[in-house]
């Protein structure tokens, strides 16, 4: 198919990025206020998606937001009919806590011929729900049994099957509106089985949660809700990400 693989590359040079998620449901929010600051700091990704089947005007909003910045689009897909051309990159999920054939083949059957002809980066994602709560909106979608913060063995086995299975990233999520983000030692026992990017996203409401989950193994973090309250916090997770990188940085100069 020729299509470069520009976004996953970035990915693998395993230094710490940044990303946020619009939801392209969420009418009320100013979004322009939020590109001013995406675009000031140059974050590294904008994610776009809902957890919902359906988003009437997904591809306009799509559209819209990619007339107002030149960061990277990546789609971040609550099933085959949030696609569109106008994204430079895809999550192709595969949810890995579902039972439900629809999250795990059945999706991917229904986007792959559009996908396959569209020319867009895909980029395999084993997406894993860490949460305590069965009342997440993606929980409530999909049938997913999340895995409980607490359960490490059962999280090995789900980090072991993704790196058996070859995914490009691992996408490890704490729900959208938690108040409990992955831990630390999830994190720590995904970065010692993962040899792929590892994406956390999911109650990241603070500078201090966001450098726990960077120092733990995490290589980069989504935040949405925060940034929907609070625009200008963007650039202290930027700023954060830059210092972390500068450290790293550092150590392997000394």
């Amino acid at each position: 198919m020729g299509i470069k693989r520009k976004i996953l590359t970035t990915f693998k040079r395993r230094k710490k990025g940044y990303l946020i998620l619009l939801d392209p449901e969420k009418r009320n929010i100013n979004y322009d206020n939020i590109l001013y600051y995406a675009n000031k700091c140059k974050i590294n990704g904008i994610m776009i998606g809902g957890s919902s089947k359906k988003i009437n005007g997904y591809d306009g909003f799509v559209k819209l937001i990619k007339s107002k910045t030149n960061i990277p689009l990546i789609s971040f897909p609550g099933s085959h009919y949030q696609i569109s051309d106008k994204v430079d990159s895809m999550f192709l999920l595969t949810l890995l806590n579902s039972r439900n054939s629809r999250y795990l083949i059945e999706e991917h059957l229904e986007a792959g011929k559009r996908l396959y002809k569209s020319g867009i980066e895909i980029i395999n994602t084993a997406y894993i729900i860490i949460a305590k709560s069965q009342k997440l909106s993606v929980i409530k979608e999909t049938g997913i049994i999340p895995i409980k913060p607490n359960d490490y063995s059962n999280a090995e086995k789900y980090f072991m099957a993704s790196q058996l299975l070859g995914y490009d990233v691992i996408y490890l999520e704490g729900g959208s509106g938690t108040n409990l983000p992955v831990s630390p030692t999830i994190i720590k026992l995904a970065r010692k089985i993962l040899n792929k990017p590892i994406i956390v996203g999911g109650g990241i409401k603070d500078i201090k949660t966001a450098r726990q989950v960077y120092k733990n193994g995490a290589d980069y973090i989504v935040t949405g809700n925060i940034i929907e309250q609070k625009p200008e916090m963007i650039v202290k997770f930027k700023h954060l990400m830059d210092s972390v990188n500068g450290q790293i940085s550092h150590k392997s100069i000394l």
